[in-house]
């Protein structure tokens, strides 16, 4: 009984863990939202012909019928990737030891609105936004909060590396997203334009869709293809799907943690049933004697059931400390739990009990029709 309290108490930590996880607001909404990546570096694209290749097909996709919106990054989002870059901000001195390297990634014209990600101040980049060009760069919130508590970062210059000229303009403000998936604290971050990029290599797109996102991917594939025979189209998914595979190894703990509590709850139940007739039938004559002396059913239930309880309140003074240092052992694996939740351990406790209570009926229910006579005589 504490070992199955103790491996329930697990599963219900990483239940609700995977389900505060996937119901979290990634700031994105991934809805029907397609994605696939190509890679112009696989076939020696130039770089001027690479942006064209880049807008040419952001504008096919989005006469596919049924797409919404269409645009691209140089690395997924929510795919695990956590790119940084170091930065130093005009007029800003940074004290020592602090974290001046945001995250970044690069992206094509009409990303945020691609992804629902609002805009609050500022603007989107546009195709004029490419090499040659001024540089721009697009802020978050946390961003703006750290590093521009109490003025507006619109027309104020960053540059990228520790030292060096201040020629990024902050031209917007998005709100928080998470980029490398649904764990990530708020953090900085930083977005440019992948059309300035002097050597634009994979992107991953991203469709809108009004339907269903995988009835659009075979008309996604044959765009690519003709453009490219040659250019390989990989890693074509839903974001969903791709959020499911990003967090594989929380979904996967939490099946198993499911199933071993199921498990061994279920064991424990049949030896605690096991027990219960056995005591039941060895104490025949007893509970025979007792009814020939007036005992009512209920009393006999109550008898049985009593010692039933007693087994399984000691399974859980045993399991509740047991299951609360294993918590603390597995909080580094949590997200947004603490290892002494009261509605996991009361839910396990509740299960344990009510477990043991239909374990122990049957037996107990027919420990109430022993037949005196019978009872007596029985060796």
């Amino acid at each position: 009984m504490a070992l199955s309290f103790l491996l329930l108490a697990a599963a219900g930590l990483f239940a609700r863990s995977l389900y505060k996880l996937m119901t979290v607001n990634s700031g994105i909404e991934t809805n029907r939202l397609l994605a696939f990546s190509v890679d112009r570096s696989m076939h020696n694209y130039k770089t001027d012909r690479a942006r064209r290749l880049i807008l040419d097909m952001q504008t096919a996709l989005a006469r596919i019928p049924g797409a919404q919106a269409v645009s691209a990054v140089s690395y997924a989002v929510l795919a695990d990737n956590n790119w940084q870059n170091t930065v130093h901000i005009e007029g800003f001195r940074p004290s020592d030891g602090e974290d001046m390297n945001p995250g970044w990634n690069e992206m094509l014209p009409g990303f945020f609105s691609t992804a629902g990600v609002p805009l609050i101040a500022g603007r989107d980049f546009n195709e004029r936004d490419t090499a040659g060009e001024p540089g721009v760069v697009i802020v978050n919130e946390t961003f703006q909060r750290r590093f521009f508590p109490h003025a507006s970062p619109l027309g104020h210059r960053i540059g990228f590396g520790g030292s060096g000229p201040t020629n990024m303009e902050i031209v917007g403000v998005v709100k928080d997203m998470k980029e490398a998936d649904l764990k990530e604290k708020p953090k900085p971050w930083t977005f440019t334009p992948v059309l300035q990029n002097t050597a634009p290599g994979a992107v991953t797109f991203y469709v809108r869709t009004a339907r269903n996102p995988l009835a659009v991917a075979q008309a996604a594939r044959q765009i690519v293809r003709r453009m490219d025979a040659a250019l390989p189209v990989y890693d074509l998914k839903t974001l969903d799907a791709q959020i499911g595979e990003t967090h594989f190894l929380d979904r996967l703990l939490a099946w198993l943690s499911v199933a071993f509590g199921s498990l061994a709850t279920l064991l424990a139940s049949i030896g605690l049933y096991g027990i219960t007739a056995f005591n039941v039938t060895r104490r025949t004559q007893e509970i025979g004697i007792r009814m020939a002396l007036g005992a009512a059913r209920g009393n006999v239930l109550q008898l049985v059931m009593r010692e039933v309880l007693i087994l399984a309140a000691a399974g859980l003074i045993v399991g509740v400390p047991a299951a609360l240092a294993l918590g603390r052992l597995v909080e580094s694996q949590l997200f947004e739990m603490k290892a002494g939740d009261p509605v996991v351990i009361a839910g396990a406790m509740a299960v344990v009990l009510l477990v043991s209570i239909l374990a122990g009926y049957l037996p107990s229910r027919r420990a109430t029709h022993i037949d005196p006579v019978q009872a007596l005589r029985w060796e």
